[in-house]
């Protein structure tokens, strides 16, 4: 099953773009083709795809995750919903009210389990970023 994991950032003045993200997700997956790609709807034209090689496993194929950098209003409206849905009394967390910014990674389908671990490598980027507050929406639950 696909799914999707996002950092809201509470720093509005982050350093972060698609240049250094790319940078940052190469030193966490370093055994992955990270490039940029185009047009992936509904909220960007640019953002970075992760791909897999199932030929480093010996099999054909690849498997992918797309990281994007998203902002303004939506973003918000999301991180308000996200409080909602989680219900945490966490003071971190209910900062995140104002956010104008996200990190999300849409990891793609993996049923054998074959990726799990870039699966990680990818959540501990996301964990690494400063001033984030990591949520998954499939669980409607932010990471501690």
């Amino acid at each position: 099953m696909a799914f999707n994991i996002e950092a809201f950032l509470k720093d509005t003045n982050s350093d972060l773009n698609l240049d250094s993200i790319s940078r940052i997700v190469s030193e966490y997956v370093p055994y992955a083709k990270v490039h940029f790609d185009e047009g992936c709807p509904p909220f960007i034209d640019k953002h970075i795809k992760v791909t897999v090689s199932e030929t480093d496993f010996g099999e054909a194929g690849d498997w992918t995750a797309d990281v994007l950098l998203e902002s303004g209003e939506l973003v918000n409206q999301c991180a308000k919903e996200a409080l909602l849905a989680d219900g945490s009394n966490r003071i971190d967390i209910k900062e995140i009210g104002m956010v104008q910014a996200r990190v999300r990674v849409y990891f793609r389908s993996d049923d054998e389990q074959k990726y799990t671990n870039t699966m990680i490598d990818l959540m501990s980027f996301l964990e690494s970023i400063p001033n984030a507050a990591v949520y998954d929406s499939n669980q409607n639950k932010f990471v501690e």
